[in-house]
């Protein structure tokens, strides 16, 4: 997502993203965050404007114009976040890895 993308960029680099997909007046669609459409299952549901408060409920297909709607964005955006878990938790794993690497060869 932007918003967290931002926050990374800014602990980890002290550096406050303001593009025209970041910054406060974005826009287009965040095309970071891309779904398989659910009506068609062939194009790409973008979601719409998370900066500006939109939801992605009312993203449409790029391929058959299909409108999400609300219960399939949350079913998107749940899958979205558990996804996200099980990254966070395999980047936390390749960490330990490498830090237990580390102090063998110390």
């Amino acid at each position: 997502a932007a918003a967290a993308r931002k926050r990374d960029l800014q602990s980890s680099k002290s550096f406050v993203c303001t593009c025209e997909r970041c910054g406060p007046d974005a826009v287009e669609a965040d095309l970071c965050r891309g779904f398989r459409c659910p009506a068609c299952a062939k194009g790409a549901v973008f979601h719409p404007g998370p900066m500006n408060g939109q939801t992605l409920s009312t993203a449409s297909c790029r391929e058959c114009k299909a409108v999400v709607g609300v219960e399939e964005g949350k079913r998107l955006l749940d899958a979205e976040m558990q996804l996200q878990k099980k990254l966070n938790l395999l980047d936390d794993q390749c960490e330990k890895k490498a830090i237990g690497k580390l102090l063998k060869e110390a």
